[in-house]
């Protein structure tokens, strides 16, 4: 029973903390080794009860990508192939489509979750367009499984400002 509690309180902590993101912060570090510049813009969560995303924007040197992070309710062994698709649809109607360089494997989460880490390239003129149009749907499919997600306006303007925190 303490258990639970305690899991319990995790679970609420986690989403509080998630729901508390508010403002875009962006930082960059150097790489020790290489030397390399990295800027790292903070993470939006996007989420219902039964799937949800968090995004990261990223620039190391002169490449940008994304940390997309899928999580789903339900165990799943399904894996995250090459022909699975992470869609997003701007405000302006232009649609970006991303698709995994490799496999990804659930990593099983408590209460019933499975959880995807994705790493995605994206031009410069795809993070433009984020950076000036909201994003205003966001499709992905896991083993030709489709899950929709609409974001708040609240996390609209969060991935405006994190595209744009990048492009500095």
């Amino acid at each position: 029973m303490k258990n639970s509690i305690k899991i319990l309180g995790l679970v609420i902590l986690f989403f509080v903390g998630i729901t508390n993101i508010n403002a875009q912060k962006c930082t960059s570090e150097k790489d020790p080794i290489t030397g390399e510049t990295t800027k790292k813009a903070d993470a939006v969560a996007i989420f219902d009860w039964e799937k949800g995303v968090s995004v990261t924007f990223n620039k190391v040197s002169e490449e940008y990508y994304i940390d997309v992070v899928i999580g789903i309710a339900g165990y799943s062994g399904d894996i995250l192939t090459s022909d699975d698709e992470f869609i997003i649809k701007l405000a302006d109607g232009k649609i970006i489509t991303f698709k995994t360089k490799e496999n990804v494997n659930p990593i099983l989460m408590p209460y019933a979750r499975s959880s995807y880490t994705c790493k995605f390239s994206v031009s410069k003129e795809e993070l433009q367009n984020m950076a000036k149009s909201n994003l205003t749907f966001i499709r992905f499919s896991i083993s030709n499984k489709t899950f929709d997600l609409t974001p708040s306006e609240k996390d609209k303007k969060r991935i405006v400002k994190a595209a744009t925190c990048i492009l500095q």
